[in-house]
């Protein structure tokens, strides 16, 4: 807007009409499109005899001109609701549809949606509901298998720190299974969901001396039960709990599990053929891409 308040076009500068309104800008994009249109013919008209001379790759330029064409088409269309292809006005309906083919999906990349109408993200939360409920009753399974509960005993020999006298060395150090964090097993991984706590701590002591053990995986517990394991013993102490009611089918929500952040997972992407993500996806019946032609 010049300094008197009146609309100065940036493009051709006239006044009474800015860039987008600008009729001049709005002719230059159809005459554009139709050098596009008329390049495309040239090349497709050319044999390639006169390809081979010319040193010319016909497909190259063939689908450069398209790209350009559309390019100007469609800013030709945003601009006059007109598609300079047919001359016929186009709806909303089809004016949106062509904004959208830019649109690039920030989950799986491919174009022409959003992450929040995506099929593809859609599809991969349905396989990993699907494992995640088959997966957390293999672990119940599992757990009941080995006899471990909440109330097991971990002894861990020779673990390196300092002890209560703030010296470095070897020590021996017990501690209890207290809980089970059942929300940590699903699709993905089981985690450490065996929470342990020493008996220092479960003393109330605390601070930077007093020792602590990790929590613990059932794969962490059964190298414990091997016999040439001499380091780490847990010993059961009654039942397996049963699961929490509804924890086999209560699955964390799409956001919780495909951060909107984060890319499509390669493991999802079939990158891995062998792993548990193709054999949920054959099940189910579903595509590796839903926008694949």
């Amino acid at each position: 807007m010049s300094w008197n308040g009146t609309v100065r076009c940036s493009h051709c500068y006239q006044t009474g009409h800015n860039r987008r309104k600008c009729p001049e800008l709005t002719k230059q994009y159809l005459s554009k499109y139709k050098f596009q249109i008329a390049k495309i013919a040239e090349y497709e008209a050319m044999t390639d005899a006169e390809a081979q001379a010319n040193g010319t790759d016909i497909e190259w330029n063939v689908n450069y001109h398209k790209q350009a064409a559309e390019k100007y088409r469609s800013e030709y269309m945003k601009r006059t609701k007109i598609d300079p292809a047919t001359g016929q006005k186009i709806t909303n309906k089809a004016a949106k549809a062509e904004r959208m083919k830019k649109v690039k999906c920030g989950y799986c990349g491919e174009r022409g949606h959003t992450r929040r109408s995506c099929q593809n993200v859609k599809n991969d939360y349905a396989i990993y509901a699907a494992r995640t409920r088959q997966a957390r009753k293999e672990w119940h399974d599992r757990l009941k298998s080995m006899g471990v509960s909440v109330g097991a005993m971990v002894i861990h020999r020779n673990q390196r720190g300092y002890n209560r006298e703030g010296e470095w060395g070897s020590q021996t150090v017990t501690g209890l299974i207290t809980e089970i964090d059942w929300s940590m097993v699903d699709a993905h991984s089981d985690g450490r969901p065996l929470i342990v706590r020493t008996n220092a701590e479960l003393r109330g002591e605390n601070g930077y001396y007093v020792p602590t053990l990790p929590n613990m995986s059932l794969d962490d517990v059964e190298r414990a039960g091997k016999a040439r394991n001499l380091d780490l013993t847990v010993i059961p102490a009654g039942p397996a709990p049963e699961f929490p009611e509804g924890w086999e089918s209560r699955i964390p929500s799409i956001k919780e599990v495909f951060s909107t952040s984060d890319e499509r997972p390669w493991g999802y992407q079939g990158y891995n053929k062998d792993d548990w993500q193709e054999k949920a996806r054959a099940d189910l019946g579903l595509p590796t891409c839903a926008y694949s032609s």
